[in-house]
């Protein structure tokens, strides 16, 4: 805890150290607020550019040390830009993130000169050149959310539907209907591509019809993307929940939603071995509450799986329940654990046979 307290002070103290640097080089960012920007832009006929960061985030702190900084930005964005930088959780970014619907940092707004939404950008860049020529791109009103809208629905092509879902995307829009429209417009043979399965998928939740209709096509996904592929691409979808339902943290899963992300992993036919493979089998035992079930299944499926991290964690969930248990469950798991221990002390003897051998 003192270590991220530590670390979130040492990002401001970069920020704000930034800022005090940034009115002698680099892109001038204005110290005023938005209001008076609007003003200021009006009268100088320019735009308005506002970085819409928070303390704790890296890729803030990246472009505000090693991006802004640069000639190449100042010569850009100083010619046609009022710029603030504003953070979201003080002061009048509170509501301005309220305002623009901000969701994700850094998010750069791009405004005109009374102050109306032309388009934003979302994320940081790896350089001056590449996050420029993002701003140039966001500049064209045809990329616009209302442009690239428009776009789609005057030609519902693969090509415009994947522009338009990307920006929805980036002003936190919800993409439902959209994802659903390009998918069933499009033919087969483009329907399954890396780069949509990937939007579709990054917007799905495996408790919902789209993901069950999905399903229905799985045979047609499987062939063009594989079939390991896809299996994992679904198991990603409910992996970061099951984990929190073992570990017993706040979560909106229901017994019925576990129980479908384990009966959805069997049908996956993941490797046995694969240690992460269990965690909603578990999972469905944590939130049951049937920890009889939970160490016969450790005791049957766990105890020798490869050693490794996700074994570890999944060792960590059983033992963290122990508290819990019945006297009679206590010492089931502590056979449990001298059975794992014993395998694995019989696995090191092996190594260190091996080892031996070689310096004989």
């Amino acid at each position: 805890m003192k270590r991220t307290i530590a670390l979130i002070l040492f990002m401001g103290s970069i920020l704000f150290n930034y800022s005090l640097m940034a009115q002698e080089k680099g892109t001038k960012f204005e110290h005023i607020s938005v209001k008076e920007a609007i003003a200021k832009a009006s009268a100088s006929k320019k735009m308005i550019f506002i970085d819409c960061y928070t303390k704790w985030c890296g890729p803030c702190a990246k472009m505000a040390t090693q991006i802004f900084p640069l000639e190449e930005c100042a010569n850009y964005f100083n010619p046609k830009f009022v710029c603030l930088k504003v953070d979201m959780e003080v002061g009048e970014g509170i509501e301005l993130m309220k305002k623009f619907d901000v969701k994700a940092f850094p998010t750069f707004l791009i405004l005109d000169s009374k102050g109306r939404e032309l388009n934003r950008i979302v994320g940081g860049a790896e350089n001056a050149s590449s996050f420029i020529k993002r701003v140039e791109e966001a500049l064209n009103p045809e990329n616009s959310l209302v442009g690239l809208k428009k776009a789609y629905e005057t030609d519902k092509t693969m090509a415009n539907g994947i522009k338009y879902i990307k920006v929805m995307m980036e002003y936190g829009k919800d993409t439902g209907p959209v994802l659903d429209s390009v998918y069933n417009n499009a033919g087969d043979f483009e329907r399954y591509n890396t780069e949509f399965m990937q939007l579709f998928f990054s917007e799905l939740d495996y408790r919902s019809e789209r993901f069950d209709r999905l399903m229905l096509d799985k045979p047609y996904l499987n062939r063009a993307l594989g079939t390991e592929n896809v299996n994992w691409m679904i198991f990603n979808l409910y992996r970061k929940g099951m984990y929190l339902v073992a570990a017993e943290r706040p979560h909106n899963y229901t017994v019925e939603d576990v129980r479908k992300a384990a009966l959805l992993t069997s049908l996956l036919d993941m490797p046995m071995d694969e240690a992460e493979k269990h965690i909603s089998i578990i999972a469905l035992f944590v939130i049951q509450k049937d920890y009889d079930g939970m160490i016969r299944y450790y005791d049957h499926y766990v105890w020798n799986l490869p050693n490794g991290a996700y074994k570890g964690i999944l060792n960590g969930f059983l033992s963290s329940k122990v508290s819990k248990f019945s006297p009679e469950q206590r010492k089931a798991v502590k056979a449990y654990f001298e059975k794992a221990a014993k395998n694995y002390g019989y696995e090191a003897s092996q190594y260190s046979n091996a080892l031996s051998s070689m310096k004989e």
